[in-house]
């Protein structure tokens, strides 16, 4: 049974448990009828010396005993050897030698006294009875085996068939075809099986979309600094005599960015596994907000960019302090970015109870409501119409939304999609 198919073996399992039951019937009214017709009769004139035995002192006695007769077929006589009750004689005139069950009881009258009945219950013949129940037990079977074996047959294909082709359709997947037709009706488990093949397949093609827009950015992140590269070392190599400044900060620049997209990557995928542990230690947020605001400030001075910080009262969490350093750094180049020429960056941080609360305000055109959902995304552009000198590989954003969900917090953005948009940094403060 092991190799063979599903429609299969549900139709010999239906087919053999059938012809087990017409076995298990025809032991019964055949093979063990006698012995079960016995066992019957020898019940009953045990429940019939009992029912006795409850009215031997009673008046009720004689209509008792007349009962026994009728509705049984069970004499009660005082006991006699070697004779008949007159009452079975007229069997004994069709039947020689009869089969008779035959019980003698005693029992103790209110006076004292015993008194022996005895109990005689006819066995009638059986055989006629076991030849009509073969002749209609083959009937019976011939008709039971071929409504069965339909029966079977129809379970089978209705059982079978729905997994058969979810089956079929699941095998397609595995080729890279994400849009199979899953839809299936009938019993509860096929529709949740095909709404589970449904929902894979969905998230599969989601996935197999990012994977080529992820290989198509990287392509490109990796083309331009690639490129840029390789002409100034092209330029430096045909003419030494005439490197300039400019050349070698072309290079350390496009070897950064690249550096930058390299550590992202890896991140990104360790954080999407689950591979990336926490380093917890008493950390002063307000400071790093301080101190990175500082180092970001000295990476694009072109621009012009203004920041203020508000901050009543320094934060300390209990969290990774290179994560949330990286989060900082992130939430800040984005708002740098999105900033036009000489903008002001405000960052806030308030403390309400447990936790403390960091907003990041730009005066970039803002998001679009349509594309708020979309800003964790890998590769998620806000505007293209801004440059920038600082390294940026587009997984920013949805580096940090990991790393903040590690730490139990939680990053939102609000804007109106005209003036600007505010990040919103929320995380637990250090208990005690």
């Amino acid at each position: 049974m092991k190799n063979k198919p599903l429609r299969q073996q549900i139709f010999l399992f239906f087919f053999a448990f059938n012809l087990f039951l017409l076995a298990l019937l025809w032991a019964l009214q055949t093979i063990f009828l006698s012995d079960t017709y016995e066992m019957i009769r020898e019940k009953e004139v045990r429940e019939a010396i009992h029912l006795v035995g409850r009215h031997i002192n009673s008046p009720d006695l004689p209509v008792v005993l007349k009962e026994l007769e009728k509705s049984k077929n069970i004499v009660v006589q005082v006991s006699k050897d070697f004779e008949i009750p007159y009452l079975l004689e007229d069997y004994f005139q069709l039947d020689p030698d009869p089969k008779i069950l035959k019980e003698d009881h005693i029992y103790t009258l209110k006076d004292g006294s015993q008194i022996s009945l005895t109990f005689y219950a006819l066995l009638s013949p059986v055989d006629a009875t076991i030849s009509t129940l073969r002749y209609q037990l083959r009937l019976v079977s011939i008709i039971m085996l071929v409504l069965s074996s339909l029966a079977a047959f129809y379970l089978s294909k209705m059982i079978a068939r729905p997994i058969v082709r979810l089956n079929q359709e699941a095998k397609k997947l595995s080729k890279g075809f994400y849009q199979g037709n899953f839809q299936e009706s009938g019993y509860r488990e096929i529709q949740e099986l095909s709404h589970t093949l449904t929902t894979a397949s969905q998230d599969l093609a989601l996935l197999d979309q990012d994977r080529r827009e992820l290989l198509a950015n990287v392509s490109h992140d990796l083309r331009t600094p690639l490129a840029l590269i390789y002409s100034q070392a092209e330029l430096i190599h045909d003419f030494p005599q005439e490197v300039t400044p400019d050349q070698s900060q072309i290079i350390l620049r496009e070897v950064t960015r690249l550096s930058k997209l390299v550590s992202d990557l890896l991140n990104k995928s360790a954080l999407e596994a689950g591979r990336l542990p926490l380093d917890l230690s008493n950390y002063n947020l307000s400071q790093a907000i301080r101190d990175t605001i500082h180092q970001l400030q000295a990476l694009d001075p072109g621009r012009n960019l203004r920041f203020t910080f508000y901050c009543q009262q320094d934060a300390w969490l209990e969290a990774d302090e290179n994560k949330i350093n990286q989060v900082l750094y992130n939430l800040l180049v984005n708002a740098m970015a999105h900033s036009p020429q000489g903008g002001l960056i405000q960052v806030n941080q308030v403390l309400e109870k447990d936790r403390v609360l960091v907003s990041i305000k730009d005066q970039g055109p803002g998001i679009k409501e349509e594309d708020l959902p979309y800003i964790w995304d890998r590769y998620y552009k806000l505007d293209k119409n801004f440059s920038s000198n600082i390294p940026s590989t587009g997984l920013g954003l949805s580096i940090v939304k990991k790393i903040v969900l590690l730490h139990h917090g939680r990053v939102y953005v609000s804007s109106t999609g005209k003036s600007g948009s505010t990040f919103n940094l929320d995380l637990l403060l250090k208990q005690g």
